[in-house]
């Protein structure tokens, strides 16, 4: 459903609970080995690979008002709570 392969493991004799210890190693084994294989995240990139390496980097603030000029946004006032 979602591209990530299961595997049926059956244990002739055993039920839901798998109570020979060599059984019991060998599905315990798999299914650790499953959660590292497709629960591990992945790994982060560094920034630097991020970013093309022609492209300049810009730190300042792009859409950023001059000081003491409010928007229509910042006008709106917090509702007087009731009593």
């Amino acid at each position: 459903m979602m591209g990530v392969p299961s595997k049926l493991i059956v244990f002739p004799g055993e039920n839901h609970w798998i109570l020979k210890p060599q059984n019991a190693l060998y599905w315990h084994r798999s299914y650790f080995e499953w959660l590292d294989r497709w629960m591990k995240p992945l790994p982060e990139e560094p920034e630097d690979e991020l970013l093309p390496e022609d492209e300049p980097v810009d730190d300042e603030p792009v859409d950023e008002e001059p000081a003491g000029e409010e928007s229509a946004a910042d006008t709106t006032a917090a509702p007087e709570p009731a009593e």
